[in-house]
């Protein structure tokens, strides 16, 4: 028989109580049989305890078992868990009670009965009527429901969110790479801005020079090269760091090369492929001849243009910026030339150190003619410019100082001092090969016009 303990006062008075509940059929007592009259009290007692108790545990798991069936329903509805586990619970302790554990409380309590007075009067226990019904056992909530309800609650949301978020990225990912089209526009050029032929009319960005201008307002679309409506065509140079000036070893080095020094340029910039040549010079200037620079011959539309002065090339490129509607023309600081020369080499010429080698790269020495040669003809260095060696000296912005003592560190024009002197780079066709390193200097007046006298435009990114 299963057994449920409940509260009792253990005595004389459990002999009577037993009596009166043998009588109570309803809770399904069972009656003592004839064999039962030659039973000690003791003994009767014990059994009948544990009858009681088996049947007190009996209506109480029936009415466990009620309220479960109850709150099933409504628990699955409202996915109210905790409830619904807590009577689960219940249930399994009832099964797990031990039936020892009251066996043993009743016969101690018939040990102790045996020894005191049995003549004492035991006190009255009040008897449970069979018409009163069961009380729906009270239980709390406990205390951890709430904490779990938020915790859950907490969890729920935050998946939601999460959710949202990646679905709206995973959205806006999605459309680039729908028709595989994403590109990285850093790497990529535009395809319309490949570079023409110097001496072409017909290129795209003639045609259309609206978009030179679109594709360098953009700093993620920088094509590696383009051409302006006029023909010239320009090499991106990327930003970077070098050492300007030439090391104490170097041979043919002047004192005015020196400190070598580093320098960051921040930005990048485009730099014409070519010098100027004769043909956009006319195209723009129309009143050359004033200056006293012939107009070309047929088959000179190439050759550089020569003999002006550097207040020649300032003029020039006011005018070319106003038929181009900017102001991004103009000529590179003589940090910006030097940098792109080098093309990544610190070393005596854009190649190297091998002066046998610079007959490939550059025009120069009395065996090379008097006159200047068409751009281009010559293998360029390792970012795609020709000429930067010989043929012809280039005008840059800067003014003229004896050395790099107090130079700007950013790489932009140093224009101080005697305005009157300005600095020309390269060397040309009648000068030496050292006149040709990369690092060598000279200055002129600015207005000097000498035969062997170029630029090569700048323009801002």
């Amino acid at each position: 028989m299963r057994i449920k303990a409940h509260s009792t006062n253990w005595g004389v008075g459990a002999i009577n109580e037993t009596r009166d509940r043998r009588e109570d059929s309803e809770y399904g007592y069972a009656e003592l049989q004839d064999g039962d009259e030659g039973m000690d009290e003791a003994e009767k007692l014990l059994l009948e305890e544990k009858e009681r108790f088996r049947m007190l545990r009996k209506r109480r798991e029936e009415r466990l078992r009620n309220e479960k069936q109850e709150l099933e329903p409504e628990a699955k509805e409202e996915n109210n868990s905790d409830r619904y586990r807590d009577l689960q619970e219940d249930v399994g302790v009832m099964k797990t009670v031990p039936a020892m554990e009251v066996s043993e409380k009743a016969e101690e309590a018939v040990k102790a009965e045996k020894t005191e007075n049995e003549e004492t009067e035991p006190p009255s226990r009040p008897v449970i009527s069979s018409s009163d019904p069961p009380k729906k056992a009270s239980k709390s909530k406990p205390f951890g429901a709430p904490i779990m309800k938020v915790l859950v609650f907490g969890v729920v949301f935050c998946l939601l969110l999460f959710g949202s978020w990646a679905f709206i990225g995973g959205t806006e990912g999605g459309v680039g790479d729908a028709g595989g089209t994403s590109q990285d526009y850093e790497a990529l050029p535009d395809a319309s801005l490949e570079p023409s032929p110097i001496s072409s009319d017909n290129s795209p960005e003639k045609a259309h020079p609206e978009k030179v201008q679109d594709s360098l307002d953009s700093p993620l679309n920088l094509p590696e090269s383009f051409t302006n409506s006029l023909g010239m065509e320009f090499v991106l140079v990327p930003a970077g760091e070098f050492l300007m000036g030439s090391p104490e070893t170097e041979a043919g080095r002047q004192p005015d090369e020196s400190p070598i020094h580093s320098l960051r340029l921040d930005k990048p910039f485009y730099l014409g492929k070519y010098e100027v040549t004769r043909e956009r010079w006319y195209e723009v200037m129309r009143t050359a001849g004033e200056l006293g620079v012939e107009d070309p011959l047929p088959g000179d539309s190439e050759l550089p243009v020569a003999g002006v002065s550097w207040d020649d090339a300032r003029a020039f490129i006011i005018k070319l910026n106003a038929m181009e509607g900017t102001d991004k023309y103009r000529l590179p600081s003589e940090a910006e030339w030097e940098y792109a020369c080098r093309a990544g080499s610190s070393e005596k010429y854009s190649f190297g150190d091998a002066e046998q080698e610079l007959a490939r790269y550059a025009w120069f020495g009395k065996y090379q003619g008097s006159a200047p040669h068409p751009v281009g003809q010559k293998a360029p260095n390792a970012w795609g410019l020709y000429d930067m060696h010989g043929n012809v000296w280039e005008w840059v912005q800067d003014s003229w100082h004896n050395d790099y003592n107090g130079a700007p560190s950013d790489g932009r024009a140093w224009e101080s001092g005697e305005f009157s002197r300005r600095i020309a780079r390269g060397g040309s066709l009648t000068g030496s090969a050292e006149s040709c390193r990369a690092a060598n200097r000279a200055w002129f007046g600015s207005d000097v016009r000498n035969a062997d006298m170029g630029f090569r435009l700048l323009m801002e990114v």
